[in-house]
């Protein structure tokens, strides 16, 4: 269980609790969202996600932002004051860091 702001990540039953409430998420966003709890406090790349999250398929890049999105506002996190991802208009450099 990894805990983070008032959420918990059971990554042995892949479930999101918000204290005593489940909170929905699809498989791959749950998927996302425990690689980026696993590596907090440092830069995670895109391509680190993409070969985590989807190691054997090819997936355009443009899909971690959707899941980030969709992750964000599970977690009420707010892009004009993101706490936990970066902003959707922050574009990734060409090494593939936001």
């Amino acid at each position: 269980m990894k805990q983070f702001q008032s959420f918990r990540l059971d990554t042995a039953n892949h479930c999101l609790w918000r204290a005593d409430a489940r909170v929905p998420l699809t498989p791959k966003a749950f998927d996302v969202l425990r690689y980026l709890v696993e590596n907090a406090g440092r830069l995670v790349t895109q391509a680190e996600i993409l070969e985590s999250v989807w190691p054997d398929t090819y997936v355009n890049a443009e899909v971690i932002k959707k899941y980030i999105l969709g992750i964000r506002k599970v977690l009420g996190d707010r892009s004009d004051k993101p706490e936990m991802f970066p902003p959707d208009d922050c574009q990734p450099d060409s090494s593939g860091f936001f």
